[in-house]
């Protein structure tokens, strides 16, 4: 059993050390790409762009959203923006439909989920761009024109921002701060071998005809982000992140928010995963030989890692009671003589490395973001957060396959 577990841990090893070095090697390839920017667009040649927001229950943040995209710095005359209440339950549309203009346009209707809503927002949209944000999100004021110059490169369906934290009070929400530098660290990594597997609510821009071709947004997976963009690699067009599109969003403050939002971006990772199972191993641009193989590698890596952490811990466990019990069997003090023992050998040489590599990553990423430096935080998305997402997989897993699909969250 104990040599069973030693082959599976050093499994666990080698899928880290293959995750974090692909990104390593992508960024140290092209970090002097990694904050470039294409020439700026004057705002005569500025595409007209149609900005979709879908609302669900927004009565206390609709006013400011819509308050702060009128300040945009972009061409009035080139974008108008769509607000769509979902059905909420609350005063959202009645608050939004006082906004109404000739630039703004607001629409309710029956609650059916955010894909649906926004391909409803498709339809009423009048311009050769969409652009999706998230009800809760406060773009940058540049953060449009920075999207939008991507799209001058052949090929380029989609640009995502670079999303980050907007409010940093609780544990979570500070833990959700690293991460999401984490996650733009690694986005922008995987722009260059074009293999950047979603775009993000919070904003991402599209191309219509493309979205119109690929018949829109999945309305039957919980993450239509991630689904979408799948969609469009495995269809070979081009995905970009501006780095200096900078959006805030608000992430779950307490432990049972951010723990529902999680499965259900497992199940919903779990649904489009399925969908497109079917490419692995096919010329399908970047999906069926990377995407697909990394995420089934990923669901795999969860299971061993809970295994293996139960297995350590159990034995750990038993060793010592085994120690206390002969100890006060034979009427000894069992903590005068208790050592705690430390016998370095390979697998903790290469455990060790691995440690070393990931802080490496880290410490790059958040680099990046200039970000203020605090010993405790890092500490804790080390050794607590991160321990945690393990469980998160094989939790949406399990409601996976017991066919739960709802929303979880609102």
């Amino acid at each position: 059993m104990q040599l069973v577990f030693e082959i599976l841990y050093i499994v666990l090893l080698l899928i880290a050390s293959y995750y974090i070095s692909f990104r390593l090697v992508y960024w140290f390839d092209n970090r002097d790409k990694f904050r470039q920017r294409p020439k700026p667009i004057k705002d005569k040649d500025l595409p007209k762009i149609s900005l979709i927001v879908p609302a669900y229950n927004e009565e206390h943040i609709i006013a400011e959203t819509i308050e702060k995209l009128k300040k945009i710095n972009y061409p009035k005359d080139k974008f108008e923006i769509i607000v769509i209440d979902d059905g909420s339950k609350d005063r959202t549309y009645e608050i939004a439909k006082k906004f109404e203009s000739e630039q703004i346009k607001i629409f309710t209707k029956p609650n059916s989920g955010k894909a649906s809503t926004l391909n409803f927002g498709i339809e009423k949209s009048k311009n050769e761009f969409i652009g999706v944000m998230d009800a809760d999100t406060y773009m940058g004021k540049n953060a449009l024109r920075e999207c939008m110059s991507y799209f001058n490169e052949d090929g380029v369906a989609a640009v995502v921002s670079h999303v980050l934290v907007s409010q940093k009070t609780t544990f979570w929400e500070k833990m959700q701060e690293i991460e999401n530098m984490m996650i733009a660290f690694n986005r922008k990594a995987e722009e260059f071998p074009n293999v950047i597997r979603v775009t993000p609510g919070p904003l991402s821009i599209y191309r219509k005809e493309v979205l119109v071709k690929l018949k829109g947004f999945d309305e039957k997976v919980l993450v239509e982000d991630v689904e979408i963009a799948w969609n469009m690699l495995s269809h070979g067009y081009k995905i970009r992140m501006a780095f200096d599109a900078v959006v805030y969003s608000f992430y779950p403050s307490t432990f049972k928010k951010w723990w529902k939002t999680r499965i259900r971006w497992s199940i919903g990772g779990i649904q489009t995963l399925m969908k497109y199972f079917h490419t692995l191993g096919k010329k399908t641009y970047g999906v069926g030989s990377f995407l697909v193989p990394m995420e089934s590698i990923g669901y795999f890596s969860a299971v061993v890692a809970i295994a293996v952490f139960l297995y350590l811990v159990g034995v750990r466990i038993f060793n010592f009671l085994t120690y206390i019990s002969r100890s006060l069997s034979l009427d000894l003090n069992p903590f005068t003589r208790w050592e705690l023992g430390f016998n370095p050998d390979i697998n903790i040489i290469y455990g060790l490395i691995v440690f070393l590599l990931s802080l490496c990553w880290i410490g790059i990423a958040l680099r990046q973001h200039k970000w203020k430096f605090n010993f405790l935080n890092l500490l804790c998305f080390i050794t607590i957060y991160s321990v945690i997402f393990p469980f998160i997989s094989i939790s949406g897993a399990y409601k996976y396959i017991k066919g739960e699909r709802g929303w979880l969250t609102k």
